[in-house]
């Protein structure tokens, strides 16, 4: 039940009210309180984290394997507001699907509590 517990503290938000109410410097608390509620915890899903994709370093292999009039037409093309990958557009897919692929990863389950909390003595 600790585990519990404390996860469902973290789903506290403080008011703004109580914020504003409560001048800069450090203070001791010393209470003891009742929470009482429900918390909710979902399942874990399965994700792409497609920002671990290094994308800066894919772009500077390709640019290597190119020449100076290619980089500029391909700079060009990706820049373009009508851009089409045309028939290489199932090629390039498979690329980046197996680049994405590689990120997968699992995400823990959305953690919400609906909590009262009130101050003992």
């Amino acid at each position: 039940m600790k585990n519990e517990i404390e996860l469902a503290l973290s789903t506290l938000k403080v008011s703004k009210d109580a914020r504003n109410k409560v001048l800069p410097g450090e203070y001791d608390i010393d209470t003891v309180v009742h929470i009482a509620g429900t918390l909710k915890v979902g399942a874990d899903v399965p994700t792409h984290q497609v920002n671990t994709v290094p994308w800066q370093k894919l772009a500077e292999v390709l640019f290597c394997k190119l020449n100076g009039v290619t980089i500029e037409s391909v700079l060009r093309e990706a820049l373009a507001e009508d851009f089409s990958a045309g028939d290489f557009k199932d090629e390039a897919g498979k690329a980046m699907e197996a680049l994405v692929g590689k990120t997968r990863k699992v995400r823990k389950g959305a953690v919400s509590g609906s909590l009262t909390v009130m101050e003992q003595g």
